[in-house]
């Protein structure tokens, strides 16, 4: 593949591409110099494949490897080693923890935008405190199932002020929405499955989200029925806010 590092060949993405093997996806990249790959669901995408990636590629801006499951500490380690200008990360259902999470935040800190940790089951608060400590800079985070406690997502609305995509669904400990309103960006916010949602903090944040586009809220307890009552903000459609939920 010689002849690869003469094109201006930037970004790839391979996903769910079951015939494909770590070498040849090695010798791509490298051939081509990639800033961004794409290796959703890619079985073969574990620990020593990220290693080798780090390896070949310091340059490496974007990675999407969500649904590897055999990805972990030492292939996100590698990554915050190798590659302090990443900006783009998606490991969700990683067996990604809190060392790893909190090596990325210290070491790519600075340039990260866009994190995807959902269901990472190893993660603790710990990992999450590292995360808010030293990614400001982040636009989207997807953290559903990693059990976003309040105070988290307080310092997480604090101190990213370029936030645009949040998903937090199905974090169980998270009960005050309140702080998401100092996120006057925000374009999407996904809160399905959260245990406690109270109508009036969510109407504050509508009220004050006004490029909020995507709502998401199914399965989601609320604390009474009083949303209904209360207009839509005239930025979001009728259709944006879900239905009236109906509590057991």
């Amino acid at each position: 593949m010689a002849d690869l590092g003469k094109q201006s060949l930037t970004s790839v993405d391979l996903s769910y591409m079951s015939s494909l093997t770590a070498e040849a996806t090695l010798e791509l990249a490298r051939a081509c110099g990639l800033k961004s790959l794409f290796l959703n669901g890619c079985t073969f995408v574990n620990d020593d494949f990220l290693e080798g990636l780090a390896s070949a590629l310091p340059g490496l801006k974007g990675l999407e490897a969500d649904e590897c499951i055999d990805v972990g500490n030492r292939g996100v380690r590698a990554l915050a080693l190798a590659c302090p200008g990443l900006q783009r990360l998606a490991v969700q259902h990683s067996r990604c923890d809190d060392d790893a999470l909190s090596l990325l935040a210290e070491r790519c800190g600075s340039a990260l935008r866009l994190l995807r940790i959902s269901f990472c089951r190893r993660l603790t608060v710990q990992g999450l405190e590292s995360l808010v400590t030293h990614a400001h800079g982040l636009q989207e985070i997807s953290a559903g199932g990693c059990g976003m406690p309040n105070h988290i997502v307080a310092r997480l609305c604090d101190a990213c002020c370029d936030l645009r995509r949040l998903d937090v669904h199905w974090s169980r400990d998270l009960t005050d929405v309140h702080p998401l309103a100092w996120c006057a960006k925000l374009t999407s916010l996904n809160l399905s499955w959260c245990q406690v949602v109270d109508p009036d903090q969510l109407v504050a944040v509508l009220g004050r989200c006004v490029s909020l586009e995507r709502l998401c809220l199914d399965g989601a307890r609320f604390v009474d029925l009083s949303l209904v009552q209360v207009s839509t903000p005239p930025h979001l459609s009728p259709h944006s806010l879900p239905p009236t939920p109906q509590l057991a």
